[in-house]
């Protein structure tokens, strides 16, 4: 569950109206997450980079054991933790997450360059 000083951070974005006129295929979604069950071998066969990310105040148990869930199965995973931020965090820290992201994947070539 979402925190309700989250929702409130939600709706000043300028995306909330978006969000507000799919709200029909968000029920649709949530229904079908609600019906996942997560099988960790099918990620840990995965060999692209991935990027997890999360907020530092993430009230929410699910969130927090899916962020666990992946770390334990995907072998090509990198986890940035916004301090301070909760589940929205890249609504407030999209020059972070763009800058960080580009790290990573510049690290990742560097760490994965072979020399002939």
């Amino acid at each position: 569950m979402i925190s309700p000083s989250e929702v409130v951070a939600m709706k000043k974005r300028p995306s909330w109206p978006g969000l507000l006129a799919s709200i029909e295929s968000s029920i649709r979604q949530d229904r079908a997450l609600a019906a996942y069950r997560f099988d960790p071998k099918r990620p840990s066969t995965l060999k692209l980079l991935t990027l997890l990310l999360t907020g530092s105040e993430t009230a929410s148990p699910q969130l927090k054991r899916t962020i666990t869930g992946l770390l334990d199965s995907l072998p090509n995973r990198s986890l940035f933790v916004f301090e301070g931020q909760q589940h929205n965090a890249t609504g407030h820290c999209s020059a972070t997450v763009r800058r960080d992201g580009w790290e990573l994947l510049a690290e990742h070539d560097k760490q994965n360059t072979h020399k002939h």
